[in-house]
């Protein structure tokens, strides 16, 4: 296959060359980091390049293992990283023979401008491995980059706080309509990352600053309120020691989560007037912890939240988790409207994972600007605060009540019913090496007819120690992770049955509260599935934690009307 072409196979040679040892031990992403430090030369510092190539023409094997050092410390100089070259994984290269590092300078330098785009894209996908290194897609990053519209003032200042390859600052140069009277401001604690933001941010020629470390440590604190634009796709619950400055009125992050230090560390680098975007888990927008909701209420109310997307599941190379775009600004004292974008069933596949196409990226930023669309809705402050600082898109969206509950008083189920989750699968496991007369229930028969007829059954003495999983005839159960089908009640036939692990078991305090039949008709409404799919969303399976399902709200009539409802219900069914 010919340079120039864009065509992933090109590096399929290379790759498989990496594995085979070419270059020691060193991982397939080592390679192409490599490969792009001298492309990167190759372009932008052609007489360094030529260098190396040189040194690779007449030096011998026992010279070959400096070479890969040598382009690492000609990118430093260039892009002014801090550091040294020793600092990255690249270092312990240990090429066979000089032929091979010839044969690789050769190839970079014949790679055109197409290819490295492509370049570019197979490399975050052998490094997004773990959390630290999922490098954001281009379609995350081009959808921030619209949404912010920056346009480039002159001036402007911006900063991402963990940078990984650069991705987010540098869709934000390309929307600029002159990158180079822009300052850009890249920090990451990891040397490898760094070198690779430097390198394609240097393309668009603005003044840069890369800096090593950790916000809290880094540039955060000396660029207090001096950003013009922030971006970050920080590493989920990865904590980071920040405090919010005296005065902002916001309370210390829970010290279980970083997710809110990073958001608080965005925000308090912004100018007045300035906006932010940050990438979060789905779950930060409506974990149920008090610490958590307070957090919302602090940020919410202090008019810091603009909109918030819900992105799909599995655009993440390495990973299925689900994400949301938290779009901010600086603290205003007239809290706005927030708008709610629920994008998460957007996309199309793409090698195993889900990219945003140019019509979802307009559909969403034409939504955020303020555009009438299926996808999103328009919150006030009261709304917000009804739904109890939820920032979750599907609370809001589909989700007005119906004019039969909209005046009753709403309980947390939490508040009604004992939760448990089912018997865990190993347990399980272990218990069916015997059989016996106690059923264990699936998921799978939660059907309308509950055909438990190939339910496995265990025996008496392993059933004794499962005893907090039993079920009980009136009990509900519904499912907790996967397909969200049922709930059911449980009938008199199922009385000391095991409840398995993707169940939950609920079981009623009182019944002259509420009806079991009514929850399970409540818990039935295709609204209440909605506002479950949306809370249990965390990837391409849904999977709800027993806090979130607790924390569930439900109109609580009186018991008669409870009877009334149901009873009717039923009669319209037949």
């Amino acid at each position: 296959m010919p340079a120039g072409t864009g065509s992933r196979s090109l590096f399929d040679p290379f790759i498989d060359a990496v594995r085979d040892g070419a270059f020691g031990g060193v991982t397939a992403a080592d390679g192409l980091y490599l490969l792009l430090c001298l492309t990167f030369l190759r372009r932008h510092a052609p007489a360094d390049w030529e260098a190396i190539r040189h040194r690779a023409a007449t030096g011998d094997d026992y010279a070959a293992e400096a070479l890969p050092r040598l382009a690492l410390a000609a990118v430093d100089r260039i892009v002014a990283r801090p550091g040294t070259a020793s600092e990255t994984s690249a270092s312990r290269f240990r090429p066979r023979s000089m032929r091979v590092v010839r044969h690789t300078i050769e190839f970079s330098g014949r790679l055109r401008s197409a290819d490295m785009a492509v370049l570019h894209e197979i490399h975050a996908a052998h490094a997004g491995t773990t959390a630290k290194a999922h490098h954001t897609p281009a379609g995350v990053a081009r959808t921030i980059a619209r949404i912010l519209d920056a346009g480039g003032e002159a001036g402007a200042v911006y900063y991402d706080p963990f940078a990984r390859g650069g991705e987010l600052l540098g869709a934000l140069l390309q929307e600029a309509a002159d990158p180079r009277s822009m300052t850009v401001l890249a920090e990451s604690p990891y040397a490898p990352d760094l070198r690779l933001a430097g390198m394609r941010l240097h393309t668009f020629g603005s003044p840069l600053r890369l800096t090593a470390g950790h916000p809290g440590y880094g540039p955060g604190h000396a660029l207090r309120g001096a950003a013009s634009i922030v971006v970050a796709n920080p590493p989920f619950n990865s904590s980071i020691r920040y405090e919010p400055p005296p005065g902002s009125g916001l309370p210390f992050p829970p010290p279980r989560s970083g997710n809110y230090a990073w958001v608080w560390h965005c925000l308090d680098a912004l100018a007045p007037g300035g906006r932010a975007v940050v990438v979060m888990p789905y779950a930060a927008g409506f974990s149920p912890t008090r610490q958590d909701r307070e957090m919302r209420r602090a940020m919410i109310e202090a008019g810091t939240v603009t909109a918030v997307v819900a992105l799909p599941p599995n655009l993440f190379t390495g990973t299925t988790v689900g994400v949301s775009l938290w779009v901010l600004r600086s603290p205003d004292p007239d809290p706005a409207k927030i708008t709610f974008v629920d994008a998460s069933e957007l996309g199309e596949k793409n090698s195993g994972t889900r990219r945003l196409t140019p019509q979802d990226r307009a559909l969403i930023t034409g939504a955020v600007a303020g555009a009438t669309c299926r996808l999103s809705v328009v919150a006030d402050l009261d709304t917000i605060r009804a739904h109890d600082y939820s920032l979750s898109p599907g609370e809001y969206i589909g989700a007005e009540p119906t004019p039969e509950d909209s005046h009753w008083p709403r309980r947390r189920l939490g508040d009604l019913c004992d939760i448990q989750v089912g018997a865990w699968f190993e347990s399980l496991r272990r218990a069916r090496t015997g059989k016996g007369p106690v059923g264990v229930l699936y998921p799978r028969h939660l059907t309308r007819n509950l055909d438990t007829a190939d339910a496995p059954t265990i025996a008496e003495s392993w059933a004794d120690g499962l005893n907090r999983y039993r079920l009980r005839a009136g009990d509900v159960v519904c499912v907790r992770t996967g397909a969200m089908c049922g709930p059911i009640l449980v009938p008199a036939r199922l009385d000391g049955w095991i409840a398995s692990t993707n169940l939950f078991r609920v079981r009623i305090r009182d019944t002259a509260v509420i009806d079991a039949r009514y929850l399970v008709h409540h818990l039935s409404r295709p609204e209440t599935r909605q506002r479950i799919r949306q809370r249990s969303k965390r990837s391409v399976t849904t999977s709800m934690n027993t806090a979130t399902f607790n924390d569930l709200e439900i109109p609580l009539p009186s018991l008669s009307e409870q009877q009334r409802i149901v009873s009717t219900a039923t009669e319209e069914a037949r």
